[in-house]
């Protein structure tokens, strides 16, 4: 994922270091959508917003939206 760097610049970053955030951010955005939502479905929501659109994004992209839809359905 292209961020922000020091000194007003942009940079490539991949691996856990990255990803790491953004995962326990939309977690805590599926519990927090909806109250219904327990922490046990929480990784069944995040497996089901895997998709994987390009064989160069390595293990997958993280769609959020679909995961917030997906703590709704479980």
């Amino acid at each position: 994922m292209v961020t922000t760097y020091p000194w007003g610049t942009w940079a490539a970053g991949w691996g856990t270091s990255f990803s790491t955030p953004f995962v326990a951010g939309t977690a805590a955005l599926m519990m927090g959508a909806n109250s219904n939502c327990p922490a046990w479905t929480v990784p069944m929501g995040l497996a089901n917003a895997d998709y994987i659109g390009n064989v160069n994004l390595g293990f997958g992209r993280l769609d959020t939206y679909q995961a917030v839809q997906g703590c709704h359905l479980l």
